[in-house]
């Protein structure tokens, strides 16, 4: 019932998109006005990208905690009219988290064109929080196929987070081609986040094959935090598969008091999948 709803919504509020907004805005249901502001979006998009915009800007400021997926969603009908109108959209819209979903998604499709192009679009961004996921994006799939040149991109973006994310997806997708070369490289880099968020990402892709290995380049992280992170989060791994060699690991370890209690927490995959 609630897609047909949002589908019959589109074509509304593409018709009459001042009707449907006040229709929608008039919804009581919390979760029924979160559904079909979507389908709202979507209408509004097909008529004016401009006025949906808008829109979904107002709702961000208004805290509504799905603004920046409704902004995924006019990426995504922007990039059906050809990428360099999504990123002439995207460039314009307010520095922020929002610009970061529509970020996001127009990356995810741009980097699989062109990925020489898009990372050099998404580079303008590289020192805001905001575009770290678009960032991340482009250097794992360029990675996919060309992990040598993804990580030379990586390596011309000014330091900070956003480097960091990036350099951690692009040595992972290396370390499932070539976990020798990758492991050679991440003993170049220097002490510090870069290579700090590179072994975390090491660790987690060869953590399936290799987990003692894989927690030994994990035990090597300088940042206290991120090591922890990155040796629950592979103990955990092991334990689902091979819980009797996981356990003889952790004996024999010699772990901290507090490393012990977060390993024996109860696990929450959602929070594993990356460095941040």
């Amino acid at each position: 019932r609630e897609w047909t709803m949002a589908s019959v919504l589109a074509g509304w509020a593409s018709e009459q998109p001042e009707s449907a907004m006040a229709w929608v805005e008039g919804l009581t249901n919390e979760k029924e006005r979160n559904d079909f502001t979507r389908g709202l979006v979507h209408g509004l998009a097909q008529r004016d990208v401009q006025n949906a915009t808008a829109y979904v800007l107002r709702l961000s400021e208004g805290g509504n905690e799905r603004a920046g997926e409704y902004m995924g969603a006019i990426a995504r009908q922007q990039l059906s009219q050809g990428v360099d109108s999504a990123v002439q959209w995207s460039d314009s819209l307010p520095d922020g988290p929002i610009k970061g979903s529509a970020l996001h998604t127009i990356a995810n499709d741009f980097v699989r064109q062109d990925p020489e192009e898009a990372a050099k679009w998404i580079s303008q961004y590289a020192e805001q929080d905001f575009a770290t996921r678009a960032l991340s994006e482009i250097s794992e799939e360029w990675a996919e196929d060309e992990p040598a040149a993804a990580i030379q991109w990586v390596t011309t973006l000014p330091e900070g987070s956003g480097r960091s994310h990036a350099m951690g997806e692009a040595v992972s997708e290396w370390a499932q081609q070539n976990p020798t070369e990758a492991g050679n490289f991440i003993n170049t880099l220097p002490q510090g986040n870069e290579r700090d968020f590179a072994l975390s990402s090491y660790a987690r892709r060869v953590g399936s094959e290799e987990p003692a290995i894989a927690l030994e380049w994990a035990q090597t992280i300088s940042s206290p935090e991120i090591r922890n992170r990155a040796v629950v989060r592979n103990v955990h791994d092991w334990m689902r598969r091979q819980p009797q060699e996981a356990n003889t690991w952790i004996q024999n370890a010699n772990l901290s008091e507090t490393l012990l209690e977060e390993i024996n927490q109860p696990q929450d995959s959602s929070r594993h999948h990356r460095n941040w």
